[in-house]
């Protein structure tokens, strides 16, 4: 199963949730919408395969379970027990790495309809299906839903005024819902997440990463998307490499290494090919290198050449 949270759940489990919002709009929602066009797609699917190439770099899970709220389904034995969220369709996507939109796109159209053939295959009948048990506290296959609610006409209501507003979720079995709403300027992300799978900053990263991916599909200039990396892991890198320190400028490098060399001469000074070097045996190293230039006629000024490999 996918796992995109960043915490383990406890047990037993509270389903505490909770909702981030996002807007896509102006400049990338036309081009949203362009590229639909030019790909003979729906917003629907674009999104859908937006979510799937999210998935697999946040992951590196190239073949995936997302579920579908699929409200035209009924039970064999409950004919009545239909609607939006109360079963839901699992889509199998396989995407490989460095897949592009381009590519992937069509797969998921086409196993979209596939699966769109099967409205009664649910996550527990398939999963039944393939003797996978029930777990209880979780979707059986997969806690990574989709929806995609169409475009609404308020304007039945006038002379009212009129507006659709998603209500934040405070419980949720599954671990994520992608849930937006197709509205006249914008298209509008609800991120409800359980707080049991995710972190604060991990839903928040989420969000961001699928903008990166959203923008890389429309073709516009990155806001999150920093030399082809997702902004998360462009923060991370920020972070890694934060080793700024304050030190003497006035100290030449020797100077610093004899320093070191007197406070912790055993402390590993280079490493290489398996190989660890100690600031006393480097600094050993150094002077023997000393002595041999010495004997060859170098003098302090003397410009000697080094070859690195």
């Amino acid at each position: 199963p996918v796992t995109l949270g960043d915490r383990q759940p406890p047990s037993p489990r509270l389903f505490t949730a909770d909702t981030l919002k996002a807007q896509f709009d102006g400049p990338l929602l036309s081009a949203l919408q362009q590229k639909a066009k030019q790909a003979k797609a729906t917003l629907f699917q674009v999104m859908l395969t937006a979510v799937a190439m999210l998935v697999q770099r946040r992951t590196g899970q190239e073949d995936m379970i997302l579920s579908i709220p699929f409200a035209s389904q009924g039970l064999a034995r409950h004919g009545a027990l239909i609607g939006d969220g109360v079963l839901d369709l699992p889509l199998r996507i396989t995407c490989r790495a460095n897949t592009s939109f381009d590519a992937l796109l069509p797969h998921v159209k086409s196993q979209l309809l596939d699966a769109l053939e099967h409205p009664l295959a649910t996550q527990g009948s398939v999963a039944r299906a393939i003797g996978r048990p029930s777990i209880g506290s979780r979707p059986p296959l997969t806690g990574v839903f989709f929806n995609f609610n169409p475009r609404v006409n308020l304007n039945g209501f006038a002379p009212l005024q009129a507006s659709m507003v998603e209500a934040r979720k405070l419980g949720l079995l599954s671990q994520v819902i992608f849930n937006f709403y197709d509205n006249v300027d914008a298209l509008t992300l609800d991120l409800h997440h359980s707080t049991e799978f995710f972190s604060p900053q991990r839903a928040s990263d989420l969000v961001s990463d699928l903008r990166s991916v959203v923008e890389g599909i429309a073709g516009l200039p990155a806001q999150t998307r920093i030399h082809g990396l997702l902004k998360s892991d462009w923060d991370q890198l920020q972070a890694f490499n934060a080793t700024d320190t304050a030190y003497e400028t006035g100290l030449r490098l020797g100077d610093l290494i004899q320093r070191t060399v007197k406070q912790t001469p055993q402390a590993t000074a280079v490493r290489f090919e398996g190989r660890s070097v100690s600031y006393a045996e480097l600094n050993d190293m150094a002077w023997a290198l000393a002595r041999q230039l010495r004997q060859q006629g170098v003098q302090p000024g003397t410009l000697v050449g080094v070859c690195l490999d």
